[in-house]
């Protein structure tokens, strides 16, 4: 949930900057950069496929990590890579609805997180609340998983929000 979150935030920030040649964003960040933003947009941890041979020039400035796909794979790449921020939305706003009509079997998991307390793994397991553009100096809220599994019962479950609150919100709500 907390990747559909940030990727739609990723997608609204990142999409009109990467598809500008004129912006300052675009500007400042090279290639490289470019393709590791859209890695995070697609949720793509290994290296971003090349779907065309590298030129000599390319591969001669730096190590390049190319890996074959199959064909389902190149399609889903592209399908990933042409989404809309529509797209994103309902991505999100249905992983949260699909969550929300199995309500009695995640608040159990989440119930029984709780009754570990301290001894949770999720309480020193860290994450950055929301997306942070790139070169922001501060990135915040820093929350735990345990935080989010709080936030993501009380909101969703208990006031029944159809998304997940902003981080002035969710700030103001761990104080």
């Amino acid at each position: 949930m907390h990747r559909l979150k940030v990727k739609y935030e990723a997608a609204q920030k990142l999409y009109p900057a990467i598809k500008d040649k004129n912006s300052y964003f675009y500007y400042m960040l090279s290639q490289k950069h470019r393709v590791e933003l859209l890695k995070l947009i697609v949720d793509n941890p290994d290296s971003f496929p090349e779907f065309e041979e590298i030129e000599k020039g390319s591969a001669e400035t730096g190590h390049v990590l190319v890996r074959k796909v199959s064909d389902k794979e190149k399609e889903w790449f592209i399908a990933q890579l042409t989404k809309t921020l529509d797209d994103y939305f309902t991505d999100y706003q249905s992983s949260i609805a699909t969550i929300k009509s199995k309500k009695e079997i995640y608040l159990q998991c989440i119930e029984e997180e709780f009754a570990k307390g301290e001894l949770s793994e999720y309480k020193q397991k860290k994450l950055i609340y929301n997306y942070n553009p790139p070169m922001r100096s501060v990135l915040l809220p820093i929350i735990t998983k345990f935080d989010f599994l709080r936030i993501f019962k009380d909101f969703i479950f208990s006031e029944d929000e159809s998304l997940l609150p902003d981080s002035d919100k969710v700030s103001a709500y761990l104080r």
